[in-house]
């Protein structure tokens, strides 16, 4: 096989035969048969079974993991079988999530699940002790990998639920399942995924360089689930970026699905600090098969199925993608889409036209969704708007800021600007990206933000950008020319 390490094929035996008749077999791994002299040529045929893949199980944490039934580290399963994975936490201990880059979202927190074993798959099970009393864990400065390793952390302590997060420096990722009493970083980053939800009981500061990271999980689609949010992060104290400190809300490629922060206490972004959700929307993303029923356009280049399922997609080259504006060569308004007063989609791709690495500017910009209950204090940048292209542009995404109060300081910027194609020659080519939508809100209940999120109003009163702007002087909030509607 191309991966000896991780798939195999058992031999069963063998056949050795001439030209006239079989003259051996058998069932071992060797062999051994008398030569005639004339009876030659002999043909020897191997026999294999079924494909086998392994499978790797870990164990993080009081408590034991079985796939299949059996407590091994690893397990050669046939891939027309499947793998059963169940947990047991130690008496008095609490089962905390499943943890590995092929682990599904919907499973991961299930106790037992089942997964076809047609891939390898390395899993590890994490237990943790919910009546330890509270610490604080230190992520090494030196590390890159796991939130579950112990070998990454200070003193050999990985965190539990109520325990306060502390990251200086190194490159920490978390999968499964993220909880902790508060989250402070001065350095290095945080990259959290394949989550639902992300609960930090207290406090959130980021300072230095600091980045963090959150890429949505999918949604299934429907209006309800856009409204909803895929991935949440409710943070339960008061939400901090200081210095160049740096958020990054990455959106579902294929379905949209995004990220939604919600604020317990008071929102603070410095002047140097950033929301950036540039290029982090809707794509173009491969398809094995002909298409999926999801699609909303596809096509194939260079032998590749591409597809997307934005409702804002430009055709190809000459076309931009579209959102709160149009994209350029776009007039049809069913390719602009979402509510002005409450933005809960990504922003669109502009057409897909070539296969390779350099996909990055065929991305929408992404959803920046933030509802803070007490004072959002803005000096920094929200920016969620696409990057800039020689060929199609795509479209701006969204940003939806409410708070119970604002202040914003004449240092802040907000964009959702639509990629620019200034590189292409000729007004025929003229495709850059439709701006996306920004919107502020103020002063809302949860029900009244809820309201929002479904149907686009409320019953209180919108205030127009002049309004905005004159309310607070410096603001920039950046036009574009292919079009915003805010």
């Amino acid at each position: 096989p191309a991966d000896p390490q991780n798939v195999r094929y058992s031999c069963t035996g063998y056949v050795v035969s001439n030209a006239t008749e079989q003259v051996a077999e058998g069932k071992t791994t060797t062999l051994s048969f008398p030569v005639v002299k004339g009876a030659g040529p002999y043909k020897v045929v191997w026999l294999w079974n079924v494909r086998q893949t392994r499978t790797r199980l870990g164990v993080s944490g009081p408590g034991t993991a079985t796939v299949n039934g059996q407590a091994v580290s690893e397990l050669w399963i046939p891939d027309t079988e499947d793998a059963v994975f169940a947990a047991t936490p130690d008496a008095g201990k609490a089962f905390w999530t499943w943890f590995g880059a092929d682990v599904p979202a919907s499973v991961a927190q299930k106790s037992t699940f089942t997964i076809p074993a047609n891939k390898p798959r390395t899993v590890t099970a994490i237990f943790v002790d919910p009546s330890a009393p509270a610490k604080t864990c230190t992520f090494k400065t030196t590390a890159s990998g796991d939130f579950y390793d112990i070998a990454n952390w200070e003193d050999a302590l990985v965190p539990n639920p109520q325990d306060a997060v502390v990251i200086p420096g190194g490159a920490c990722t978390a999968l499964g399942r993220f909880a902790c009493e508060s989250l402070t970083m001065t350095g290095g980053s945080l990259s959290i995924a394949q989550m639902k939800d992300v609960a930090i009981a207290g406090d959130v500061t980021l300072s230095g360089g600091s980045v963090w990271t959150v890429t949505s999980v999918p949604t299934n689609g429907s209006a309800t689930a856009y409204a909803n949010g895929a991935t949440h992060v409710a943070i339960g104290g008061n939400f901090v970026l200081a210095d160049t400190a740096t958020v990054k809300p990455v959106s579902d490629p294929w379905t949209g699905g995004s990220v939604v922060f919600t604020v317990a206490g008071d929102f603070t972004l410095g002047a140097s600090a950033k929301f950036d959700a540039v290029s982090a929307g809707w794509g173009w993303v491969e398809y094995a098969g002909e298409h999926s029923p999801c699609a909303l356009d596809w096509k194939t280049i260079n032998g590749h199925t591409l597809q997307t399922m934005a409702i804002g997609f430009g055709y190809d080259y000459r076309g931009g993608g579209s959102y709160g504006g149009f994209g350029g060569n776009r007039s049809d308004e069913k390719f602009k889409y979402g509510f002005a007063n409450a933005p809960v989609y990504p922003g669109s791709p502009s057409g897909a036209t070539s296969y390779g690495a350099s996909w990055n500017c065929y991305f929408g910009g992404g959803l920046i969704r933030i509802h803070v209950v007490g004072k959002a204090t803005v000096a920094g940048t929200l920016d969620a708007s696409t990057a800039e292209t020689s060929s199609g542009a795509s479209s701006g995404g969204g940003i939806w800021l409410t708070a119970g109060k604002f202040a914003f300081a004449s240092t802040a910027i907000l964009r959702a600007a639509g990629g620019d194609s200034s590189t292409v020659s000729g007004p025929a080519l003229n495709s850059m990206g439709g701006g996306g939508r920004i919107a502020i809100g103020t002063g809302l209940t949860a029900a009244q933000i809820s309201q929002l999120a479904q149907t686009g109003v409320c019953g209180r009163r919108v205030r127009g950008e002049d309004e905005f702007r004159m309310d607070f002087p410096g603001v920039t909030v950046p036009n574009v020319s292919g079009g915003t509607d805010r």
